[in-house]
């Protein structure tokens, strides 16, 4: 399984929150392949939620919104909040943020996922130190 960290925008999720998508797709934005996990960071300093992959990449045919032969997959919700949070990147040890996709390794997802579910004991289940606020929400788990 993969995990990725995704920079994308709020109008682009507010369209189509099932699918993530890139109209000049990198070689690491086409190397998502299904299950992986992805923390949908968007411009502007938030933090949408995180999700899976939950089938191939695919091109996208005619769409209202985006543009034909865009590369998307579609996603689903594993921890979604209400809305989305302030997010600093930094604080997790995430950098390259002028890139679309940047691959994050197993102790940086569940860094972002203990800190969503603004859980001590996630981070004693994964067996780390992790030193972060939480945020103020509820968590909602989805899949």
């Amino acid at each position: 399984m993969g995990y990725w960290f995704i920079v994308h925008d709020l109008k682009s999720y507010q369209q189509h929150p099932e699918l993530i998508g890139h109209v000049k797709p990198d070689r690491s934005f086409r190397s998502i392949r299904e299950n992986d996990r992805i923390v949908y960071y968007a411009k502007g300093k938030k933090l949408v939620g995180v999700f899976r992959v939950t089938q191939p990449g695919r091109i996208l045919r005619k769409d209202k919104y985006w543009h034909e032969k865009d590369l998307v997959y579609e996603i689903k919700p594993v921890v979604l909040p209400p809305s989305p949070l302030d997010f600093e990147a930094a604080n997790f040890e995430i950098t390259m943020l002028r890139r679309t996709t940047t691959r994050l390794t197993e102790k940086q997802y569940r860094h972002v996922l203990c800190w969503l579910l603004h859980s001590s004991s996630c981070a004693r289940l994964f067996q780390q130190s992790l030193s972060f606020s939480p945020p103020s929400w509820s968590a909602r788990r989805l899949g």
